[in-house]
């Protein structure tokens, strides 16, 4: 079989069905491979910065996602998404085609090469956000390197790069290897399971001597793919829950014990007030980033902390200990005896009575926590949309997506493509729980990806809506600074009207320009199952921001220092 079709056949193994990418004459081969592959498809970006963007989110749902860019000019306009998923801990592949050996030999001036003989320049700057990047020279090494690769992504959760030069990608490989799968378990000796019960013991043996204790889920359950297992943690544990923002998404919030976000001190004070007031916190998947921990205020005595992560634990003061498989643990803690002490009583938000005025934050938020349903993909763009995540109220195995670390705005646009083809090709599966996928985007934020619209008319997305805060400019950088400065206008579009061009005959979407409240809840009320894509542009008040990130905005203020600017003089 061709290289090309190994490659393929080890990224299906791995659950990708949907290739992204823009094509090229460099990956023309793979191309026609991907479009000739049975249960394969091909996305069509528009560029490939969406399309690092789609694969980005189409992984982070499905577990692994592939990309496919052309040399040089392709696979550079790609490696900022590349680089997000990196910061982010999204496995993935990035493709690259490559010119063919001869003229790599001959140094000779292809075009998409700097001219000076160096073809090796754009895989060394793909080593800097990958775990590993290989390039295939035709050798029958070459399907080892390509397993490689994709073992170290999914083991290191990070991205990683194959170079395929043309005339390697019909070189031909035995298919033997393919009967050997790619990802087997890791070896777990009889001491290391004993080890980690042991842990999970003394955990819950600490647990049953706090009074009022709390629970605090982080993002690193997310990043290895352990949600099922922490559910079944917090289902029998039952007490007192909260997620950070990296971490919303994974524990059910419609369970009563849900108590909300916690942000450190940004947190929302009945919140903070709870978990501060805890004689015990365990934390679980700890990721430390600022905009994750209320700017590094989310600090715990050791005395009162049992940390559990994906390699390491310390339970209170005794010594840290290494973990060897926390599904194991996870499985040992929910199969405890342990019996909850405080587990609150969880209400979703009252929804306000919509009014004739523009749409508030308040009503935006809440209007939409009830109209979620089980399954949805919530995604949200850095910004207004990213810090309000915390408000909006999850239906069961509801997911969200935000680039809450990196925060490449943008990002959410081709994300939502990614998150469509996710949950179209999990529909082939009964036992997926995916449903609608909403986007809530700014209205500067998607100015900025805004071709990849046409993306989700290509694939005739169904059940996907595009709520666009209309709000005439870069919300999140005016409460970050200079709020009246002309850097932070935007030229005014009407959101309503782009499927104009992109949708001429309306047949794949339908557009609504909503003004106030009233108008949204109707829209809201309209929607039914299997409709096609719709875009919502709501106007939203100018300066109207979530309360998490005037907070955070404040932060970052006084950390950054930003300057001479009069508006910030004391």
């Amino acid at each position: 079989m061709y290289l090309g079709n190994y490659l393929l056949k080890r990224l299906q193994e791995l659950g990708v069905d949907t290739m992204f990418g823009c094509p090229g004459d460099f990956n023309f081969g793979l191309c026609d491979l991907t479009d000739d592959m049975p249960d394969m498809a091909w996305a069509g970006n528009t560029n490939e910065l969406n399309a690092a963007y789609a694969t980005d989110a189409y992984s982070r749902v499905r577990g692994f996602g592939a990309l496919l860019t052309t040399y040089g000019v392709g696979e550079l306009s790609a490696i900022n998404g590349i680089a997000g998923a990196y910061a982010e801990r999204v496995p993935l592949l990035h493709i690259a085609g490559f010119p063919p050996r001869w003229e790599y030999e001959k140094r000779l001036p292809v075009h998409h090469s700097l001219a000076n003989g160096e073809y090796m320049v754009y895989r060394d700057a793909a080593r800097n956000f990958a775990c590993v990047a290989e390039y295939l020279d035709g050798t029958p090494a070459d399907a080892e390197r390509i397993d490689h690769v994709l073992r170290m992504s999914v083991a290191t959760r990070l991205p990683g790069y194959l170079a395929i030069p043309t005339d390697v990608t019909f070189t031909e490989v035995s298919e033997e290897r393919l009967k050997t799968p790619l990802i087997t378990p890791p070896a777990y000796s009889d001491a290391q399971r004993s080890a980690d019960e042991a842990l999970a013991q003394r955990i819950v043996d600490a647990l049953k001597k706090a009074k009022s204790p709390v629970l605090v889920v982080d993002v690193g359950i997310l990043q290895h793919r352990h949600v099922d297992a922490m559910r079944k943690v917090l289902d029998q544990f039952r007490m007192t829950t909260f997620t950070t923002p990296l971490g919303k998404g994974i524990v059910n919030e419609t369970e009563p014990y849900f108590a909300g976000t916690y942000i450190g001190g940004q947190s929302d004070a009945a919140v903070a007030q709870c978990v501060d007031s805890a004689d015990v916190v365990f934390r679980i998947g700890y990721f430390p980033s600022d905009n994750n921990t209320g700017a590094y205020t989310a600090n715990f005595p050791a005395s009162r902390l049992i940390e559990l992560n994906i390699y390491d634990a310390t339970v209170l003061t005794d010594a840290p200990t290494s973990v060897h498989s926390i599904a194991h643990v996870l499985e040992a803690l929910a199969a405890s005896d342990l019996s909850p002490q405080n587990a609150q009583v969880n209400q979703p938000p009252s929804v306000p009575l919509p009014t004739d005025a523009i749409v508030r934050q308040t009503y935006l938020w809440a209007r939409f926590s009830a109209f979620l349903q089980p399954g949805d993909v919530v995604l949200a763009e850095t910004g207004t949309s990213g810090y309000a995540m915390p408000n909006l109220h999850l239906r069961k195995d509801c997911q969200v997506l935000v680039q809450q670390l990196y925060q490449s705005i943008g990002w959410s646009v081709g994300a939502t493509v990614g998150a469509a083809h996710s949950v179209r090709d999990a529909s082939k599966r009964p036992s997926d729980k995916s449903g609608r996928v909403i986007l809530f985007v700014g209205d500067g934020s998607l100015q900025m990806t805004v071709q990849d619209l046409s993306a989700l008319i290509r694939m005739k997305a169904r059940n996907v809506i595009v709520c666009v805060l209309d709000n005439d400019g870069y919300e999140i950088e005016r409460v970050l600074h200079g709020p009246d400065r002309d850097y932070n206008q935007i030229v005014h579009w009407d959101y309503s009207r782009l499927m104009d061009v992109i949708d001429p005959k309306g047949e794949h979407s339908k557009s609504h320009k909503i003004s106030n409240e009233k108008e949204l809840d109707a829209v809201l009320n309209e929607l039914k199952d299997d409709f096609p894509l719709h875009i919502l542009s709501v106007s939203v008040e100018k300066y109207g921001v979530p309360e998490m990130l005037k907070v955070s905005a404040k932060a970052l203020h006084d950390h950054n220092a930003y300057g001479y600017a009069p508006e910030y003089r004391d």
